[in-house]
């Protein structure tokens, strides 16, 4: 039997364990750790960095819906909207999303130093830094990502890529569309129905149609004997949600096309998938 001396002499290291339930801040503010809404809980995952270029790590600001800027208010805010990431920044923001930028990096904690505007005894990001709440306390925060494949039967197109584009000399000049609902599926059937072999989804809301691929250096069509100076692009570029569907991306930014093919529609000698590296 263990000596009640020595019950004593462990109780000031049990008392002095850190709480599961917040951590301290580099400024000695508080980051909640757990964070419960709407029957969910939120974990913090650290501090990320904002994109650049226009871009956004996560997309929907809610920053207007909330009086009074907190990690709880922020955290149930995007609970409410049906959001599993929250993400406060700047101090006085919220942003919220179902999945996040693969591009946003990872930073230290003390780069996530600004205490909330509706409490300054807590962190709500840094300058242009995220502190990440999401529902999984160590699983991979969800990046979006392009389907392999959308449409159905002979209207079915398949991803062949993230591509380099040219607002002066565009990929693709069949046809073009922009819509806040644009999806990859809805982008596709706009070119099938059109007859279309190639569609490409771009920012999000854009969607470029046609049989070939554009020279940018010159405008003209990539015939099957030329090399045509389309540089493919990392996945991870072309992550820019879809208006439409929030959990999948709908190409990059300004530059950046994900490209879908129709493998039943006709060929034309103008496309010849061997001279553009898609076998």
């Amino acid at each position: 039997m263990i000596a009640l001396a020595s019950l004593l002499a462990l109780a000031p290291a049990v008392l002095a364990m850190p709480s599961l339930s917040e951590r301290t801040g580099p400024t000695g503010t508080v980051v909640p750790s757990v964070q419960c809404a709407n029957g969910k809980t939120y974990y913090t995952r650290g501090c990320f960095d904002e994109l650049k270029s226009g871009l956004t790590a996560l997309n929907h600001d809610i920053t207007s819906t909330i009086t009074t800027m907190t990690v709880e208010n922020c955290v149930k805010g995007c609970a409410a909207a049906n959001y599993i990431i929250a993400g406060l920044i700047n101090g006085n923001q919220c942003r919220c999303d179902n999945a996040m930028s693969a591009l946003a990096p990872s930073l230290d904690a003390e780069q996530c130093d600004l205490s909330c505007s509706g409490n300054a005894d807590q962190v709500c990001g840094g300058t242009w830094h995220y502190e990440i709440y999401t529902t999984t306390p160590n699983a991979a925060i969800p990046a979006p990502s392009a389907p392999p494949s959308v449409g159905s039967g002979d209207g079915t197109y398949t991803s062949i890529g993230c591509y380099q584009d040219d607002t002066s000399n565009r990929t693709l000049v069949g046809d073009f569309s922009n819509s806040d609902t644009n999806t990859p599926a809805a982008c596709v059937a706009t070119c099938y129905s059109k007859g279309f072999r190639l569609a490409g989804v771009e920012w999000g809301r854009e969607c470029y149609c046609g049989n070939d691929f554009v020279n940018p250096n010159n405008g003209n069509t990539c015939y099957c004997g030329n090399n045509c100076p389309r540089s493919q692009a990392p996945l991870s570029h072309c992550n820019k949600r879809c208006g439409g569907d929030r959990k999948h991306a709908g190409g990059g930014g300004s530059g950046k096309l994900t490209i879908y093919k129709s493998y039943t529609l006709g060929w034309s000698w103008n496309f010849w998938p061997s001279r553009q590296g898609f076998w």
